[in-house]
């Protein structure tokens, strides 16, 4: 991974002939405050939550479509202060919108039960990115149904007993084909794990699946103390869900552990686990088992939802390759149900994941619909760089005003950031994930700029992306009072 500090303010202001249009402040960020707000709030609104400390006891349901935003992680915390069995946030996602949930510290009072957000009913392109989830209970994130989307760039601090759960919806998701490296899953990337002051180390884990579930696990960063269970999990037809979990993408992720029992634990489903590096003392780096109900072991063939096209390649721990031990050898058989070469049929998904980048679906001007354009050196959506936001320092603010007819965006280039290339473009987005505007400079010396908007925009709240060579840095426009 490339890092890149760029100094990007945007400022901005902008003379409303009446109030703003899709976006309600919150109060403050308290359950009463904030549900205020969404009470007021349709479909592609956008939510404001305040900076600030705030108790947030209770729950939310919110349907999908809704964007919440607080003012940055560590600046807008919701804290639990009671335990009780509601979510957070529980999230409706049956009408097929997007739902967006940024700019937040979540703390929780873990072990007692303090639950973090629920998406249900098959929610479509949501983004989760931006938090900090700490001392949760049950989950920090937990997903429900035929869904996709993607959680990226939060960190997850000594949740208990998982950070996140994806369940699919059942037999469903087996009747489906298996589509490995497409868009078709809950994708997780470019996150921080740790799990250090866990109140039961036994039972403890990262990411965990179940029922149809299918998701990717990649490039997150998974740094624990002492712990006596798996870091990353997929199960099979055990508990009381119908079905055991149907893929898992497990790929170019950093573990590093003071001791663990496992890194990766597969009980069922089908999959990819590449290009992971462990480091530290582990029994074993990936384990593979049967886990049937009332049947786990070695038992008939083939088992329903055991392990039966799952390849395992280019694993590393400690500087040398990965050990694969096999729980139930009689029934998970190598050269039959697992392979320990690359799956030469499968492409990962384009990375970043292409709802990170904001890419365009509907340019308002033409109706036509096409990928994001970038600088004109032909770097793809794929070779572009994204530069985490928090994690790697990266600072992006907006700042509203409440006159004037032209948005300005201020930034800072150094020389290297242009060797590849001189040309820094500009692409404005709503929060739809439809490009609303694009701009092209040029620069062939490093400096501090001001770009002055030729075009007026709504009120609202925007997703700036700037690419300059092969990186990229978003951030946040905000346009009303």
């Amino acid at each position: 991974m490339y890092y890149l500090i760029v100094l990007f303010f945007l400022t901005l202001s902008y003379l409303l002939s009446s109030a703003e249009a899709g976006v309600i402040n919150a109060s403050s960020g308290s359950r009463e405050h904030i549900q205020a707000a969404l009470n007021s709030a349709t479909v592609g609104d956008t939510i404001l939550v305040p900076e600030g400390d705030f108790v947030f006891n209770g729950g939310i349901t919110v349907n999908a479509g809704i964007t919440i935003l607080g003012a940055g992680r560590d600046k807008t915390v919701l804290r639990r202060t009671s335990s009780g069995s509601a979510w957070l946030f529980t999230v409706n996602g049956s009408n097929g919108e997007p739902f967006v949930f940024s700019g937040f510290t979540v703390i929780g009072l873990a072990p007692s039960n303090s639950f973090g957000i629920k998406l249900i009913n098959h929610c479509k392109d949501f983004r989760i990115h931006g938090n900090t989830f700490r001392r949760l209970t049950n989950r920090a994130i937990e997903i429900h149904g035929n869904s996709r989307g993607v959680i990226y760039d939060n960190r997850f601090i000594d949740n208990f007993t998982t950070a996140i759960v994806v369940f699919g919806d059942g037999d469903a998701a087996w009747n489906r084909p298996l589509t490995l490296g497409s868009e078709h899953a809950v994708y997780i990337e470019d996150n921080y794990f740790e799990q250090r002051n866990i109140p039961d180390p036994t039972r403890v884990m990262h990411v965990a699946s179940n029922n149809g579930s299918r998701y990717v696990f990649r490039h997150n960063v998974i740094n624990d103390g002492n712990i006596n269970s798996q870091a990353a999990d997929a199960h099979g037809r055990f508990f009381y869900w119908p079905r055991g979990s149907r893929s898992y993408e497990i790929y170019n992720n950093h573990f590093t552990f003071g001791h663990r029992w496992l890194g990766i634990n597969i009980r069922g489903g089908d999959g990819v686990i590449f290009g992971n590096k462990f480091n530290g003392s582990m029994v074993n780096a990936i384990l593979l088992q049967y886990e049937g109900r009332n049947e786990s072991g070695n038992t008939r063939y083939p088992y329903i939802d055991q392990i039966r096209q799952l390849h395992i390649w280019e694993n590393v721990r400690n500087g040398g390759p990965a050990d694969v031990y096999v729980r139930h050898p009689a029934t998970i058989r190598e050269g039959r149900d697992f392979f320990r070469y690359k799956n030469e049929d499968y492409t990962p998904y384009t990375y970043p994941h292409p709802l990170t980048m904001e890419p365009m679906t509907e340019d308002p001007d033409t109706g036509d619909t096409t990928e994001a354009e970038y600088p004109d050196d032909n770097t793809s959506i794929s070779g572009i760089r994204r530069i985490s936001r928090g994690i790697d320092g990266i600072s992006v603010r907006s700042v509203a005003g409440g006159s004037g007819g032209v948005a300005k965006i201020n930034y800072t280039l150094n020389d290297d950031h242009l060797q590849n290339s001189s040309q820094v473009k500009f692409t404005i987005y709503n929060m739809r994930g439809q490009r609303i505007h694009s701009i092209t400079r040029s620069h062939h010396a490093g400096g501090t700029f001001s770009l002055e908007m030729d075009r007026a925009l709504a009120s609202g709240v925007y997703n700036v992306v700037m690419v300059v060579g092969n990186y990229s840095v978003s951030g946040r426009l905000m346009i009303g009072h």
